[in-house]
């Protein structure tokens, strides 16, 4: 599932439809938060063509295991987290989710596998305060 949200001077707006996505990218006076839940292989493909990410952060953030990281790809940043950490009484395990992050001062992509309590709570914060973004998506 994906969630786009455009930050203007007119306010944050949240986006249905990902067909104008190339477009709102060019237009540098806007911030724009591209949430990926969990993507199907049509929305993975705006990871590819649109966003024009490197082939390996993708695959990097489908890979279940693979540890926190940071690579600077020039135009962007790619950051790898482990967060939310939950404890099963059952197994005596701890877990975490892990949280794939693409940055630029455009920009913010996450892409996460299922629900997180997390990402709902920023997206409900930006959407009662426009003015989270106006400061960049690094805020």
């Amino acid at each position: 599932m994906l969630d786009l949200y455009v930050h203007s001077s007119e306010g944050t707006r949240q986006i249905q439809n990902p067909e104008n996505l190339a477009l709102l990218l060019k237009d540098q006076t806007q911030r724009i938060w591209a949430d990926f839940e969990s993507p199907p292989s049509n929305e993975i493909i705006l990871l590819t063509d649109v966003f024009a990410f490197h082939p390996l952060a993708i695959e990097d953030c489908f890979d279940k295991k693979h540890l926190p990281k940071i690579d600077d790809y020039d135009d962007y940043l790619f950051i790898l987290i482990h967060h939310g950490v939950t404890f099963s009484a059952q197994s005596g395990t701890f877990y975490t989710e892990k949280l794939s992050i693409f940055i630029s001062p455009t920009y913010l992509v996450t892409v996460h596998d299922g629900p997180s309590r997390t990402i709902s709570h920023l997206k409900e914060r930006l959407l009662k305060n426009h003015s989270s973004f106006t400061k960049g998506t690094d805020f």
